[in-house]
């Protein structure tokens, strides 16, 4: 009986961490090459630049994005962020972006969403809303 209960905490923390991972304001829908993320960018900016030995680390596909991160890609790298309402931003190859406010729902729902391109370019696809 203990390790059924044992079991059951285990299920009812996966459910809490997959309900967090989804509640995230953007996620990595595809990367091709390298890309790292830093959380909290702007703890480590100074005079409009990330310091360099902020800690930046890889970054995979299906990660959660919260807003204020940054994400850079590598030479060759491509990678696109999925919004919560749909819209998506895809990042070219050596383009710094940092996400400084996110703020999506639903399609129907109110967006703000704020974007600092330190480096590079980037595509933006806004998805319609529907009221």
């Amino acid at each position: 009986m203990h390790k059924v209960h044992g079991g059951l905490l285990l299920a009812g923390a996966l459910v809490a961490l997959s309900s967090v991972a989804e509640a995230a304001p953007a996620k990595v829908s595809f990367l091709k090459g390298r890309a790292e993320v830093l959380k909290s960018a702007a703890k480590h900016e100074s005079k409009g630049e990330i310091v360099a030995k902020a800690p930046w680390r890889p970054l995979k596909v299906g990660a959660a994005l919260p807003e204020g991160a940054a994400v850079r890609t590598k030479k060759g790298a491509r990678l696109e962020i999925t919004l919560g309402d749909g819209s998506r931003v895809r990042l070219d190859e050596d383009t710094t972006l940092a996400m400084t406010e996110v703020v999506v729902g639903g399609r129907d729902e109110r967006r703000s969403v704020s974007l600092k391109v330190w480096a590079g370019r980037l595509w933006v696809s806004v998805a319609k809303r529907l009221s």
